[in-house]
């Protein structure tokens, strides 16, 4: 009854936990990561230290709910930054979740496995101190010691101070095993430090010759001058040198000093200007029109508000506007000011403005401007800093809150920059409202893989194709699809967003014997794919399957072997190896059992088992992993 008990005790654990597992060491603890691609609903982790008894260390549980995986996220977050951004890697673990199964782009990244209750991070391991851990009967040990800081060198490759948001590019040639980001940002002059969450990217160039790290501050809001401090890691933590602080000034462009007022009145110019702490000077330009030439006539401080034009010509022939010098220089020009355009106000440009892309073009809407407004007239430039171009003629106020661009000079694939400027009635341009940046589609066809092909391997269909990462710049995945090779049958779809950075599927999913044949299709991130990729094929013959998974438990009168279901096998063998001898067969029984309990084992010694699946007809397999224990 005791045996039975065990028995029964030891099998359920089996059926719940995880098999196979790795040690990781990262700076403030070791990960642990299961390797089973089903996701158990429990595992339990024991942790002994050096030769000490085991105990219980944590009970891994399949999340029951989104907030369960998100807060999984959020504690291993506290000790290294995330990946991705949480809310998408929530929903997407959330999915996998529910299907029970780990798709292969998950299995890489450890806070995937421990969110799915796959893994566990033990943070409370010592420095110098050895460690064992078991799972089900296999064990593993780890020196827990910190790691090595990699030395790699970074140079600023490109950072803008006066965008939307501050932003920043750093390039290396050698950083290829950085794959996580955190940033800092503080005010120069203070000692706080906040860490922040910007978007952030960590990627290979095309040529992959080169890592870049760029990231986008989309939480600041007060203007300021800023100090933002990276520091970089690999996959489980094992921090980089990081990159060199980097400092800039950034003004919010809501927050500009800017002209909100300005007139002549009598034969002066009086303006109001908005916050005037943040601007430098002010300078007042003169000319015949508003088309210019002009000249600058004038350099005030901030705190001025009016001024007398001295010259012999009266002010009532000229035209004046006055060029606020801000922390970033003479970024923000008011309105023209005239005796001429006294009567018939200049008009404001749009404060909202977007572009969208479109089946017929790019749809450009805005607001309406305020003001004495006849029209509008759109501006684009190519990607985000070109030199601005009239795209649009004039199109009048009455009829125009909208435009489309279905220019041929269009490209697909690139990205271009709009924005509005509106017309007053005495003829003169606004500034430019906000900008609004867009990427046209791409609608070209994708080229298809040159070559694929398929190989039969451990009884599994290992099938690989050319890398498309260079022919295809904004490549996002592939797609890999099967059917019978002898029957022109409809493809079926058995992987699905595969990886871009792999060109490799492992197919386990064949039983039937016969001839398959396999192709694979391109997508890109604009939602093209390109035609099926020529066919690689097989013959299939299913051969004998051992165990998946194998544990070795030791019971009161000897060491107690289970395994999982073989495939297609006629005969169960056990082997056993002790003291570097050859294997010994000490048991053949029959396939369906799953079970052996080794009585004739001395009390010190270390066995190692395998089993052996035996098919009559197809021959012999061994069991996915051998086990090691000591008695």
């Amino acid at each position: 009854m005791k045996y039975l008990i065990l028995s029964l005790l030891s099998f359920f654990a089996l059926s719940l936990g995880a098999q196979d597992f790795s040690l990781h060491v990262s700076p403030k603890g070791i990960i642990i990561q299961c390797y089973d691609q089903q996701i158990p609903k429990s595992t339990l982790i024991e942790r002994a230290e050096g030769n000490g008894k085991f105990t219980e260390l944590a009970r891994l549980s399949k999340p029951n709910s989104p907030e369960e995986v998100k807060l999984r996220l959020l504690a291993f977050a506290e000790r290294l930054p995330l990946r991705r951004p949480l809310n998408l890697l929530t929903e997407d673990l959330w999915e996998t979740a529910q299907t029970g199964v780990l798709e292969e782009r998950l299995a890489r990244d450890p806070e995937n496995r421990i969110a799915l209750g796959m893994g566990f991070y033990d943070h409370s391991a010592k420095a110098g101190k050895r460690y064992r851990y078991r799972i089900n009967g296999r064990e593993r040990e780890i020196q827990f010691k910190q790691p090595e800081t990699y030395a790699f060198e970074w140079s600023l490759a490109a950072k803008s101070e006066t965008g939307a948001r501050p932003e920043a590019l750093w390039i290396s040639t050698s950083a290829f095993e950085m794959q996580r980001m955190r940033v800092y940002r503080s005010l120069i002059g203070q000692e706080e430090v906040w860490e922040i969450n910007p978007i952030k990217t960590l990627y290979r160039t095309p040529a992959g010759d080169s890592i870049l790290a760029s990231f986008t501050d989309t939480s600041v809001v007060e203007s300021g001058q800023y100090t933002y401090t990276v520091e970089l890691f690999d996959r489980f933590g094992v921090p980089g040198n990081g990159l060199n602080p980097m400092h800039l000034t950034w003004l919010n462009p809501d927050q500009r000093p800017r002209i909100s007022r300005f007139a002549v009145d009598g034969q002066k110019l009086n303006w109001t200007l908005e916050r005037p702490k943040l601007a430098r000077s002010l300078h007042i330009y003169r000319g015949r029109s508003t088309e210019g030439p002009f000249e600058r006539v004038a350099s005030l401080l901030p705190h001025e508000t009016s001024w007398e034009d001295q010259q012999d010509i009266p002010m009532e022939a000229m035209f004046y506007y006055i060029q606020v010098n801000d922390l970033d220089g003479e970024k923000y020009r008011s309105l023209f000011a005239s005796h001429v355009d006294e009567q018939e106000l200049t008009a404001l440009p749009p404060d909202r403005f977007e572009a969208v892309s479109g089946p017929e073009g790019v749809q450009l809407i805005w607001s309406p401007a305020r003001g004495m407004v006849r029209g509008y007239r759109v501006y684009r430039r190519d990607g985000y800093r070109g030199e601005w171009e009239p795209a649009s003629g004039f199109l009048p106020a009455d009829s125009s809150l909208s435009w489309v661009d279905h220019s041929a000079v269009l490209q697909a694939g690139k990205v271009y920059t709009y924005a509005v400027r509106a017309e007053s009635e005495s003829y003169s341009l606004s500034e430019l409202s906000p900008a609004s940046s867009v990427r046209i589609p791409s609608t070209e066809s994708l080229p298809a893989t040159q070559w694929i092909e398929a190989v039969i391997d451990n009884n599994q269909v290992v099938v690989s194709w050319e890398n498309m990462f260079a022919r295809v710049p904004a490549l996002k995945s592939y797609r890999l699809y099967r059917r019978s090779a002898d029957s022109k049958e409809e493809w079926m779809l058995i992987a699905d967003s595969l990886d871009r950075k792999s060109n490799r599927h492992i197919d386990k999913s064949l039983r039937e014997a016969g001839g398959y044949a396999y192709s694979v299709v391109v997508t890109d991130i604009f939602g093209n794919e390109s035609e099926l990729s020529q066919e690689a094929l097989i013959e299939w013959k299913p051969s004998a399957q051992g165990p998946q998974h194998l544990t070795a438990l030791k019971v009161q009168n000897g060491i107690l072997l289970e395994w999982s279901p073989p495939g297609k096998a006629d005969q169960i063998l056990v082997y056993r190896l002790e003291n570097g001898a050859d294997w010994e067969l000490i048991e053949s029984s029959d396939h369906k059992d799953r079970q052996h309990l080794d009585t004739n084992v001395t009390a010190g010694q270390i066995y190692e088992y395998k089993i052996v699946a035996r098919s009559f007809e197809e021959g012999d397999e061994e069991a996915a992993y051998p086990v090691v224990i000591r008695y």
